[in-house]
């Protein structure tokens, strides 16, 4: 969803106001919300009690993405250097994404822990929260560089070690 920033200049819509411009503004707002509730959603309701609910979680996070997506005023006549439509509320929902992404990884630090689990998953985790952030926010390619490695790395690491915990392989 946050590569539909692109479009921007490939349709030539800065400077206009579209229909188009609308929908690309609230499928980047969209993803904005979905990543930190999705990762919430994933340290929140790991526990085995939760397992046969994944969907009911997977449909609750998306229809709360899309419905803040679309009750965001946007500014379409502004289009920011990253090529996002601008939208109020800017720094409440930046505080939002910090401070679900730190709530979500202590949460999962101490679920870790509880069930002693590898850290190292946390740290992944971790990486992936500040990698994104970085994608979504950044105007450089050094900025675009640095999310991208801690994303990859991030998930690496993530998927590693959740696969070395149920496939128990060595």
């Amino acid at each position: 969803m946050n590569s539909t920033r692109l479009y921007v200049p490939i349709f030539g819509l800065n400077g206009s106001y579209s229909s188009n411009l609308i929908s690309l503004g609230n499928l980047s707002l969209t993803a904005r919300f979905l990543a930190p509730i999705s990762l919430f959603a994933l340290s929140a309701f790991s526990d085995e009690d939760y397992r046969q609910q994944t969907e009911q979680i997977c449909l609750i996070t998306i229809l709360v993405s899309v419905f803040f997506a679309i009750y965001i005023p946007l500014n379409t006549s502004i289009i920011k250097e990253n090529l996002c439509v601008s939208y109020g509320f800017s720094k409440a929902i930046q505080v939002f994404s910090i401070i679900t992404s730190i709530i979500s990884t202590i949460t999962l630090f101490f679920h870790n822990k509880q069930h002693d689990f590898s850290q190292i998953n946390t740290l992944g985790f971790f990486m992936i929260i500040i990698g994104y952030n970085h994608l979504f926010t950044c105007y450089t390619f050094a900025q675009y560089i640095a999310g991208l490695g801690l994303l990859s790395s991030g998930t690496a690491i993530y998927f590693t070690k959740l696969h070395q915990h149920y496939l128990w392989t060595d």
